[in-house]
Parts: C-alpha cells; sequence; structure tokens
C-alpha cells in the first residue's frame, strides 16, 4: 500500500513538477516585487519629508480631500458655516524665505504696509474701498461670534486685522478679537473668494491708430535731441504712426530747435513733426499743453502728453494707444524715475552707461513716482470735455493735478494708474526756487539724486573717509536683515534648503518609478514563459514515456 502511495507521489511530482516550480516562482519573484517597491517608496517618502508637495491633501470637517498646494487652494463653499479649522495653515503659499505675501496691518484707525502710496510708505489712512472690505471682514467676525458665543463681542473689539491678497484664493484676513475688560481673546482667518474670472470689456485697437505726442519746452537742445533719437528708435521697433506737436517758448533758439525736429522726420516717414512757437510768454507747462491741443494739425485723436525729459518703449507706446477708452477711460501712468547716475553705477563698479542704455527698472536705479500725474494717454475729446489744462498757472507742476480733480470730478471716467516699466523720467539737476514752492522742490530734489542705501554708503564715505566704490557689486550685496549673512540669489534654487541630490532624485521620481516597474514585470514575464515552455516540454516527455 506504502508502495502504491510513493508511486503516485512520485508520479504527480514528475508530471506537476515543472507546474508546481512555475508557481513558486512566481510567489518568490511577487514578494521580491513587493520588496523593492516598498524600498524605494520609503525613500521617496523620505524625500517628501524635505520637498513642498503640491498634491498632497488635507481632510476638511465636511470629508472631502483639498490640495495644499498654493497653486490650487480652493475657497470654502459658500455653505460653510465655519472655516478650516482642522488646517490652520490654509490658505497654502509658498513662504520662502525671499519670496514671501506679507500681511498689511489694521489697527482700526491707520494701515501700515510696506507698499508705496501716496498717502505715505509706512503708515497711511484707509482708502474708501479699503474701509468697506474691512467692514465686511469686521461683521463676518461679528456674525460667528454672535453665533457661536453671543454677546461675547462687538465689532470695536475686532478691530486688530491682518490682511494679504492671495492671487489664486483671493483676500485673506486674520482677525484678533480682544475684550481687555473680560480677559478674552479670539483669533480668525476669514477668506474672501475669489469669484471665476469674467470677460466684462473689450477693446479692440486699429492697428492704424495714429497718436499725438504733445511736449512744452524752453531750451534743453541737448535733452530735445536724446528724445528724438529715442522717439525715432521706437518708431523702427514699431508700425505705429506718431504725429508729435511741439510748443516752444521763445528764446532766440528757435532755429535749432526746427532743425532737430526735421532731421528726426527724414529718418523715418511715420513720423511728422509740428512746431509751434510762443512769444513773449513766461514758461508754463499747462499753457504750452493746451496751445499744443488747440493748435495742433495732426489728426490722431489719441493724446499723449510728455515731457521732454521723459523716455519710453515701443512697448509702452502701444499701452498708451490700447488703455484709452473713448468716452469712458484715460490713462495716467507713473514713471520710473532714474536716481543720478554718477550715484549709482559706481556703487555696481560699472561705468556710466549713454543715457539709452539706462533704461532699466533695477533697485537702486530709480523709484516709482507714485505722485507724479504729468504723464497722461487720452482721447482728445475727452480731453476737452474734462475741461484740458489750466493756462493761467505758471511753471511746472499743479496743472496735472487740477486736471485729474476735473477727471474724477466729470464721474464718467475711469482712471488707470499703474506702474509703467517703459516709462522712465531721466535724471536731471533741478534748481529750487526760494520763491517758489521751495521745500516741496527740495524734497524732490532729494528724492531724486539716489536710494536710501546709496545716500548711506555716500555718508559712510564723507564722514568715515571709508571707500565704497563696488559696494553693490556683484557679491558685495549686504545681507538683508539675517544673522547669518546670505545671498538670497543662491537661496532661490534651494527652496526650503533642499539638497541637491533630493531634488535631482525628486526631479525624476516618477520616471525611476515606471521604469523599475517596467524591468520588474518584464523579468517576471520573462520568467513564467521559459517556465511554461519548460512544463509544456516536461509533460511531452512524460506522456512519452508512458506511451
Amino acid at each position: 500500500m506504502l508502495q502504491k502511495y510513493r508511486h503516485q507521489l512520485h508520479s504527480f511530482v514528475v508530471t506537476q513538477g515543472p507546474l508546481i516550480r512555475l508557481c513558486l516562482r512566481l510567489i518568490i519573484l511577487l514578494i521580491f516585487t513587493v520588496f523593492c517597491l516598498s524600498k524605494m517608496y520609503s525613500f521617496t517618502d523620505s524625500v517628501k519629508d524635505h520637498l513642498w508637495n503640491p498634491f498632497r491633501a488635507t481632510r476638511t470637517q465636511k470629508g472631502e480631500s483639498r490640495p495644499r498646494d498654493f497653486a490650487h487652494n480652493l475657497p470654502p463653499r459658500e455653505d460653510d458655516d465655519e472655516i478650516l479649522n482642522e488646517d490652520p495653515r490654509y490658505p497654502r503659499t509658498r513662504d520662502w524665505l525671499y519670496d514671501h505675501i506679507y500681511y498689511s496691518f489694521y489697527d482700526g484707525s491707520r494701515v501700515y504696509t510696506n507698499q508705496e502710496y501716496t498717502g505715505g510708505t509706512v503708515s497711511r489712512s484707509t482708502h474708501h474701498d479699503e474701509q468697506l472690505m474691512l467692514s465686511q471682514v469686521r461683521e463676518r467676525a461679528y456674525k460667528y461670534f454672535s453665533t457661536k458665543s453671543p454677546g461675547k463681542y462687538s465689532k470695536e473689539h475686532c478691530n486688530s486685522i491682518r490682511y494679504r491678497i492671495i492671487p489664486t484664493v483671493g483676500l485673506e484676513a486674520d482677525v484678533t478679537c480682544n475684550d481687555t475688560a473680560a480677559m478674552s481673546v479670539d483669533r480668525l482667518n476669514i477668506i474672501l473668494p475669489l469669484r471665476p474670472p469674467k470677460v466684462t470689456y473689450h477693446h479692440a485697437v486699429s492697428p492704424t491708430t495714429a497718436i499725438n505726442i504733445i511736449v512744452t519746452l524752453r531750451g534743453r537742445q541737448d535733452t530735445l535731441k536724446l528724445f528724438m533719437t529715442n522717439l525715432v528708435q521706437v518708431l523702427r521697433e514699431s508700425h505705429i504712426r506718431v504725429g508729435l506737436t511741439l510748443v516752444y517758448f521763445a528764446d532766440g533758439n528757435e532755429q535749432s530747435i526746427r532743425k532737430i525736429l526735421k532731421d528726426s522726420e527724414a529718418e523715418i516717414t511715420r513720423l511728422k513733426t509740428q512746431f509751434i512757437l510762443l512769444e513773449n510768454a513766461d514758461f508754463s507747462r499747462g499753457m504750452g499743453l493746451q496751445e499744443g491741443v488747440e493748435q495742433t494739425e495732426f489728426s490722431g485723436q489719441i493724446l499723449f502728453f510728455c515731457d521732454v525729459d521723459v523716455l519710453f518703449t515701443s512697448a509702452f507706446l502701444t499701452r498708451c494707444i490700447s488703455t484709452p477708452v473713448r468716452g469712458h477711460q484715460v490713462f495716467i501712468p507713473m514713471v520710473f524715475s532714474q536716481y543720478n547716475p554718477e550715484f549709482v553705477y559706481p556703487l555696481h563698479k560699472h561705468r556710466i552707461p549713454p543715457p539709452l542704455k539706462q533704461m532699466e527698472v533695477k533697485d537702486d536705479h530709480g523709484y516709482w513716482r507714485v505722485w507724479g500725474h504729468g504723464m497722461v494717454c487720452v482721447y482728445k475729446e475727452d480731453f476737452l470735455k474734462i475741461g484740458g489744462f489750466d493756462k493761467d498757472r505758471t511753471g511746472w507742476g499743479g496743472e496735472d493735478l487740477a486736471f485729474v480733480r476735473r477727471t474724477i470730478n466729470a464721474r464718467d471716467y475711469k482712471i488707470i494708474r499703474s506702474l509703467e516699466p517703459g516709462l522712465f523720467h531721466r535724471y536731471h539737476k533741478k534748481e529750487c526756487d526760494v520763491s517758489g514752492k521751495y521745500y516741496s522742490c527740495l524734497k524732490m530734489k532729494a528724492s531724486n539724486e539716489a536710494s536710501k542705501q546709496a545716500f548711506g554708503f555716500w555718508y559712510f564715505q564723507q564722514q568715515e573717509g571709508l571707500s565704497v566704490y563696488g559696494a553693490l557689486a556683484e557679491g558685495n550685496q549686504p545681507h538683508y536683515h539675517d544673522e547669518v549673512e546670505i545671498d538670497p540669489r543662491e537661496t532661490e534654487s534651494e527652496a526650503l534648503y533642499i539638497p541637491d541630490s533630493i531634488a535631482v532624485v525628486s526631479q525624476y521620481r516618477s520616471l525611476w518609478d515606471s521604469l523599475c516597474l517596467l524591468v520588474l514585470l518584464s523579468v517576471i514575464g520573462l520568467d513564467m514563459f521559459l517556465m511554461m515552455q519548460n512544463w509544456q516540454l516536461m509533460r511531452q516527455m512524460g506522456v512519452a514515456k508512458d506511451v
């Protein structure tokens, strides 16, 4: 009996042995595959702990999953009664050392901000629309506490508000409510989400639209030569048609001024010039520009009021044509005002380049004239409807602000005020008349010379005899309020201080995973194929032997 069972077992092993070995081999390979994948993903998980993961999700109290990526932040739904208590880091932003969206602070009366405003650069009063927004935030905080803890706070207790604009989310407000009498403090984070983008207006601009540049001047022939050189260069880079109306206050140099205009006009056919002479008149920018509008011979309906010491690019001239809307919009760009090149370039260890090579927006090279309103792009009929410039004002200044006030009072026009990186006010020496607005002139003169940092270097040079040549050159930039001196350009490539090896592995992680999986599956498939062939061969041999 025992001999019979041994014979049956031997026959089974002989006939089914290859299949058994194939199954065992498959089980071993599967175990090996799982082991390798677990090891590989355990390594990549350790990498992910060092990396900012844009697809890592967090659970909300509603149960849905929301990504933590700052580019995929989802605002709370309108039916959400409360905000995301389980994720204090929402909304996610890329808070790097030198790439951070800072909060402004409101204390109930003033806003503290580091952004440039005409009302002050350190603190200022709130704008009308800004006050409405802050009132909405306070109302939402009060409503929340009225539901959770009725009577705990009033709206006046919630006047400590930090806020910032996150472009992918909306307005984030951090509100602290403090009742000192009751010794209670609570803090809320409130999101005013953005709405889906909608097109509200389409302004089609004809490619044949011409622009009429109006400039007023007395003397300054060399400055006019540079202005015309820049204008000719701009027209060579574009297809814009320009009429230049120059209003000149007589000083005996009229013929040389006319020659400069004619020489420039001869260089390019799309430029036409007109010379208007005002005799026996004291210089007045407002009068000159108004006379230019009234006496111009050009048919261009878009006016660009410019100064002879302003240079611009072809991109700006295109925006000057496309931004005004007849009967609705006026464009008043903010100029980048250049500092004294004798201050700027030696600190950077550079020679002073030609004026047309200085047209670049950089720190320590200039500042934005947020209070300047002298450059205007507007349709001629709108300019006349608003009331134009005041001819009774003498000298420089004042006429632009008066025009802006009339535009606001007309209530029919939207004023587009934006920083314009294609518009440059050249540095020039300024003389202040003690009989006029002397201190206002001195403030402007001081602002035009150099940055605060450059003035600081100049002070050290004067008081301590230090050499500051090249102080802002490559590699010599001062540190940015850190305990250890770090070049911010180096940290930009080291987000969250990630080692280079980890960053490289992360970059090719998905490719590496795919290749490993493909190789393992190929090996398994090949091994199964070979074992199957061997099993079929052994089975045929067993059948033949039995026969």
